[in-house]
């Protein structure tokens, strides 16, 4: 009987030891993630620029949302990638202000801006 006990405590410690290593490796991966979302910023941080720079002397502030939620992640990171570099990078879609002038074209885009209560912005 005792050394059922004892197997038997033995093997809890064991699990309760390999619970504590998988909550560190989950927490460790969490943390990662959480950094490299931090790292890439908001849709906005790459949406807003390249919409001021196509559309200079317009409020784009509150258009930013639909053209973010309607670009593809290749789109996104292509004007994004302009951040770090002074705005200089030209991807296959142009400009990060082309792309941006493209996606605020498209008739998805132009159906958030009319469904949020904004004005389109010009063609």
């Amino acid at each position: 009987m005792r050394t059922a006990l004892f197997q038997a405590g033995v093997a809890l410690a064991v699990c309760w030891a390999s619970v504590a290593a998988a909550e560190s490796t989950l927490q460790d991966m969490t943390d990662n993630i959480n950094r490299a979302a931090e790292d890439m910023g908001e849709p906005h941080d790459a949406v807003s620029p390249a919409l001021r720079d196509a559309f200079p002397g317009v409020d784009v502030s509150a258009h930013a949302s639909c053209v973010s939620y309607h670009a593809t992640p290749e789109e996104l990171s292509q004007m994004g990638g302009t951040q770090a570099t002074g705005g200089i990078v030209v991807g296959e879609g142009g400009t990060p202000s082309e792309i941006a002038a493209s996606i605020a074209a498209r008739p998805e885009t132009r159906e958030c801006f009319d469904g949020s209560g904004l004005a389109g912005l010009p063609q």
